[in-house]
Order: structure tokens, then C-alpha cells, then sequence
């Protein structure tokens, strides 16, 4: 599917919600150091954990992670990332944490195999900024804009 600027608007409103959601105080988990990096970078600075960085088996990280209220599971869009998401969420669940899997989902759906996890985003988000010559830069400090309108 190729890029448009209705498909970016979709990305943003996502982008848009994860956002609102971390600022209200959900945890997000992604899979590696890389893809925590690639998080801050655009300005989710605190409250993201990289679950294969724990050192640990991951019935203590996931023990780690149940005392967090809400739950934000952004792991890889690979087979290895959905099963690890999909455990992670199992587990937290029935230990009563609020777990979100939807934005991972909405995400996963848009970006539809263009990039494998978050460590891609920001430099997908780099070259359609360039190709629609629009910023999308407005991440970095952690609100958005609607396409169009003055910052």
C-alpha cells in the first residue's frame, strides 16, 4: 500500500493516542533497546521498558511489570513480536493490569510490513516528512498537529 496523506493521518491520530496515553501514565513495552531508543528519540523519554532488556527469565520481568496500572505492548510486528506480545498480555491480564494491545494493532495494520519495529519509525517518519514535504517532526516534543494546520 502506498503512502498518502490520508494513511499519514491515520499514523498521526495513532501516534496521537499513544501519546496521550503515556502522558496519563501507561507503561509501554517494547521488545529490544533499540526500539526504546527510537521511542525517546521522539520524545517518550520515561515510562518505556524494553522487555528483552530486563536480564531476566520473563516470568520475573513480567513480575516487574505487574505492578504498573496500565500496559502498552508495542513489541515487534514479526512473528516472535506478536507471540511475545500476545504472552506478555496473557499473563498481565489475569493478573489484573490493564493491558493494551489495540495500539499495537492499529499501528501494525497502517504500517502494513514497512517497518518491523520501532527502531524503523523514526526514519520512516524522516523520509515521509521529506516526500510530503510536511513535518512530522512535532513528535519530538511529544504533541501533534493535523496536517495542513500552522504549528
Amino acid at each position: 500500500m502506498k503512502w498518502s496523506l490520508e494513511r499519514i493521518e491515520l499514523l498521526i491520530d495513532v501516534l496521537d493516542e499513544l501519546f496521550r496515553e503515556w502522558r496519563d501514565g501507561a507503561c509501554i513495552v517494547v521488545e529490544g533497546r533499540r526500539d526504546r531508543e527510537a521511542l525517546e528519540a521522539l520524545g517518550l523519554k520515561t515510562g518505556v521498558v524494553a522487555f528483552k532488556t530486563l536480564n531476566c527469565c520473563m516470568s520475573d520481568a513480567i513480575e516487574r511489570l505487574r505492578y504498573k496500572d496500565r500496559v502498552i505492548i508495542l513489541t515487534d510486528f514479526d512473528r516472535e513480536g506478536e507471540e511475545l506480545a500476545s504472552r506478555i498480555s496473557e499473563v498481565l491480564t489475569k493478573r489484573g493490569v490493564d493491558v493494551n494491545l489495540e495500539l499495537r494493532r492499529k499501528l501494525s495494520h497502517i504500517l502494513r510490513g514497512e517497518v518491523k519495529g520501532f527502531e524503523d519509525l523514526g526514519p520512516l517518519l524522516d523520509r515521509l516528512s521529506a516526500r510530503f514535504k510536511i513535518s512530522l517532526t512535532p513528535f519530538a516534543v511529544g504533541y501533534t498537529r493535523r496536517l495542513g494546520e500552522n504549528p
